[in-house]
């Protein structure tokens, strides 16, 4: 039921949106998860949510973090995961704009971001935090906390799940 209901958001937000949704296909899909997990997730962590087994991630805890994310700097499409046991899906965009936009008009799930290259992972969790790997580990040290840090009430560095 948690996938049905997921996927009527995620309608939901598209139509709100005007943001088509373009799916990647599960071969795609597959492969993307594969390529995140050997070059990002630490050791096996069971049915336990990919975010909490990261290898070194920076994060932090905001109600609004997903608002920063049309300032993270990538080029190329930008292909959005949901956690593979709440829902099996892959959504490719265009941009980081067109994902924040989609972003303000959805609720509650847990997502992942990342490009072609594989390069960064970023994710927000169902505790609002906006967690980076990769090539946005540094992004969320470094930019946000230091251009959003007056509005955290938690900065946390190279947290550990």
């Amino acid at each position: 039921m948690k996938e049905v209901h997921i996927q009527n958001q995620i309608e939901e937000a598209s139509r709100d949106s005007g943001i088509e949704l373009r799916k990647v296909s599960p071969e795609f899909l597959h492969d993307l998860w594969k390529e995140l997990d050997s070059k990002f997730q630490g050791e096996e962590n069971g049915s336990a949510p990919k975010w909490e087994a990261l290898n070194e991630p920076s994060a932090v805890q905001a109600e609004d973090a997903w608002e920063w994310l049309s300032e993270f700097p990538v080029e190329g499409k930008i292909f959005m995961l949901f956690e593979p046991s709440d829902y099996s899906l892959g959504l490719e965009f265009d941009s980081m704009e067109s994902v924040t936009h989609f972003l303000g008009e959805g609720t509650g799930w847990v997502y992942y971001l990342t490009n072609s290259s594989t390069d960064f992972l970023l994710c927000e969790n169902d505790h609002q935090f906006l967690i980076g790997a990769g090539k946005a580990k540094d992004w969320v040290k470094e930019f946000v906390l230091g251009h959003h840090a007056h509005r955290l009430d938690v900065d946390i560095l190279n947290y550990q799940f």
